[in-house]
């Protein structure tokens, strides 16, 4: 089953340069390990400083797998300093439709 973590973060407009920094990095560190199939970086139109990452997986293990990476857990630490407030969301994909 597919899943899928939302994480929310407000950044200050000013600092999201750091954190796709920090990203880059991490796609980098990870080449080879990592379990992530797909990550997308999005801002709240209303509101600039607040941002959220869809990071999906193929399942909860491969994100567990993920998640246990050395670099995964140096990589949320150090976005816990760009950001003002990081909050996760674990989500199991029950359905799915595209046109």
């Amino acid at each position: 089953m597919t899943f899928l973590q939302i994480v929310e973060l407000e950044i200050d407009a000013g600092r999201y340069a750091e954190a796709q920094a920090l990203e880059v990095e991490w796609w980098t560190r990870t080449e080879g390990e990592r379990t992530v199939i797909r990550n997308t970086w999005c801002q709240d139109h209303s509101d600039p400083d607040h941002y959220f990452t869809i990071v999906e997986f193929r399942s909860y293990a491969e994100a567990v797998r993920n998640s246990e990476l050395p670099a995964t857990h140096g990589f949320a630490l150090r976005m816990e300093q760009v950001a003002r407030s990081v909050r996760y969301v674990d989500l199991d994909v029950l359905d799915t439709r595209e046109s």
